[in-house]
């Protein structure tokens, strides 16, 4: 059984905040990855390294 794709993307947004849940969801089917990878990748922060 497949679920609509509409439903998937509102289970997988409502998880956006559980980042374990996303990398699991990600990892279900292709279909998935997508919408769980823009969660996981919506915010990059980077850590300056002063080095010497």
């Amino acid at each position: 059984m497949r679920l609509p794709q509409e439903l998937v993307e509102d289970i997988i947004d409502c998880l956006s905040y559980d980042r374990k849940m996303l990398e699991t969801c990600s990892l279900v089917a292709a279909t998935w990855l997508v919408r769980s990878r823009n969660h996981l990748f919506n915010r990059i922060s980077l850590n300056e390294k002063r080095i010497r």
